[in-house]
C-alpha cells in the first residue's frame, strides 16, 4: 500500500535523521498539491475543467479558486435550523459541516518555503538548514484541512469574454466587492479588469493606458498587462507601428 505524502513526510520527520528532512519537505509540497487539486477536482464539476486544471500551479490555481469562489479560501462551519418564527438567532441550529481550508497567503508562502530547502544556496553552496519545527506545523496544518467534512458551492457566478483573447472569465458576484481586480485566467493574456456596479449590473472594463501616435496625434489604448520592453503598438487610425523601447516607455517607429 502505496502511503500519503503527508503520511511519509510524518515519518521523515520523526525518523530522527535530518538529512531525511529535505525529502519531508518534498513530500510536504506534494501532500499541498493533493489539497488544492481535489478542491480542483470539487469546482471544475461547476467551472469546468479546461478554467481550473491548466493552472497546475498550487499557488495559481487557488489564487482562481479564489476569484470565483471565494469561500474555498475560508474556514466556516455550516449549520441549519427550520425556521419557525422571525427571530433566525433563537433557531434550534444543528451542525451540518465544518470547512477547514489552506489560505491563498499560506500556500504561496509555505510552498514556497519548501522548494527552497530542495537546492542548493548561491553563496554558500550548501543546502540550508531545515527548521524541524516549522515542517511539524506545516503538518498541523494539512491535517487540519484533511478533517473538512464539507464542501460547498453556494456562489452566483458571472462570466464574460476577455477584450483581449476572447477566453471566458468567470467570477463570484459575492467576492466582487472584495477583489481589487478581475484577471483573465489565460496565462498568454492575464488581461486586467476594474469592475464596477451600475444598478444590478456588474460592469467590466479592461485596464489600459492610452498613447499619442506621434504621426497622426490620435489615442490608441494598450492594456496595463502589455506594458513591456518590446511590445509592439499599431495605431488604430494611421497604421503606424511602434514598440515600447525602455523601461520609461518611449517610442520608437517601426519600419518595415
Amino acid at each position: 500500500m502505496i502511503k500519503s505524502p503527508l503520511n511519509n513526510a510524518k515519518a521523515l520527520i520523526h525518523s530522527g535523521d535530518e538529512e531525511k528532512l529535505v525529502y519531508a519537505c518534498l513530500e510536504l509540497r506534494l501532500a499541498i498539491e493533493s489539497y488544492v487539486y481535489r478542491k480542483l477536482e470539487f469546482h471544475s464539476k461547476r467551472h469546468g475543467k479546461k478554467l481550473l486544471y491548466k493552472h497546475w500551479q498550487p499557488n495559481k490555481a487557488i489564487k482562481i479558486l479564489d476569484q470565483i469562489e471565494p469561500k474555498a479560501n475560508l474556514s466556516y462551519q455550516l449549520s441549519f435550523a427550520k425556521q419557525t418564527g422571525e427571530d433566525v438567532k433563537k433557531l434550534d441550529y444543528k451542525p451540518l459541516g465544518s470547512h477547514h481550508a489552506l489560505s491563498v497567503s499560506w500556500i504561496n508562502k509555505t510552498y514556497n518555503k519548501l522548494g527552497s530547502f530542495l537546492h542548493l544556496q548561491p553563496k554558500s553552496n550548501s543546502m540550508a538548514t531545515i527548521d524541524k519545527t516549522f515542517l511539524e506545523e506545516v503538518v498541523v496544518e494539512i491535517e487540519k484541512s484533511e478533517t473538512s467534512s464539507l464542501l460547498s458551492n453556494f456562489a452566483t457566478t458571472i462570466s464574460f469574454d476577455c477584450d483581449l483573447c476572447k477566453e471566458s472569465i468567470t467570477c463570484c458576484e459575492e467576492a466582487l466587492t472584495d477583489l481589487k481586480e478581475v484577471v483573465c485566467p489565460n496565462d498568454l493574456c492575464r488581461g486586467a479588469y476594474d469592475m464596477s456596479k451600475e444598478g444590478t449590473d456588474w460592469m467590466f472594463k479592461l485596464k489600459t493606458l492610452s498613447f499619442d501616435c506621434p504621426d497622426c496625434n490620435s489615442k490608441s489604448e494598450l492594456a496595463t498587462t502589455k506594458l513591456d520592453v518590446g511590445q509592439r503598438i499599431v495605431c488604430i487610425d494611421c497604421g503606424s507601428q511602434f514598440q515600447i523601447a525602455g523601461n520609461e516607455w518611449k517610442l520608437s517607429k517601426v519600419i518595415n
